[in-house]
């Protein structure tokens, strides 16, 4: 029951990151409006959580952001799935200080690399099917760059906040129990 209960807090949580995103693209103004929340979510939960969690919450995050979509079928999905899997590599291979620094580094870094697979993906499909590419190659990464910036800058925002809220990677707690 435990484990039901779980996987349906999780589904509830996915379908709530799906409907944030939503909102943004709909209510922000134009800038603002091209974070991608479901990035910035699950690169948070990269950092807070397990990469197994992530791993498996791109999959229903996906399906339900895909049933919306008027982009081919699993590009997106792949894209999420390749650019986060190279990032929490990085992550925790690489990159285990854990720093804002990194963390704008490791955000922008993912976020180009989901605009490439997400490039390279839509327009595999499109020459699969014989058609013409989907974009202009500068003009997509024209548009992706607002997107990467404020994506980027949101993620590392967020970061630098929740460092003061918690205490797995704020070292104060050290330096408080060491004068005691």
């Amino acid at each position: 029951m435990k484990a039901v209960l779980r996987f349906v807090f999780w589904l509830i949580i996915c379908e709530l990151v799906v409907i944030v995103q939503f909102f943004i693209i709909d209510f922000f103004p134009y800038p603002f409006n091209l974070i991608n929340f479901i990035f910035v979510f699950l690169f948070l939960l990269f950092i807070f959580t397990t990469v197994v969690k992530t791993i498996w919450l791109i999959i229903p995050i996906s399906l339900i952001l895909e049933s919306f979509s008027s982009s081919f079928f699993a590009a997106g999905s792949l894209a999420f799935f390749f650019s986060l899997l190279i990032v929490g590599f990085l992550l925790f291979k690489f990159f285990t200080s854990h720093s804002g620094f990194v963390v704008l580094l490791s955000s922008t870094l993912g976020m180009i690399l989901f605009h490439v697979f997400y490039f390279l993906f839509s327009n595999a499909i499109n020459v699969a099917q014989k058609k013409d590419f989907l974009w202009p190659v500068g003009d997509f990464f024209k548009e992706s760059a607002w997107e990467i910036s404020f994506t980027s800058l949101f993620i590392t925002t967020i970061y630098v906040l929740l460092l003061k809220f918690n205490r797995r990677f704020n070292p104060s707690y050290i330096y408080k129990n060491e004068k005691k």
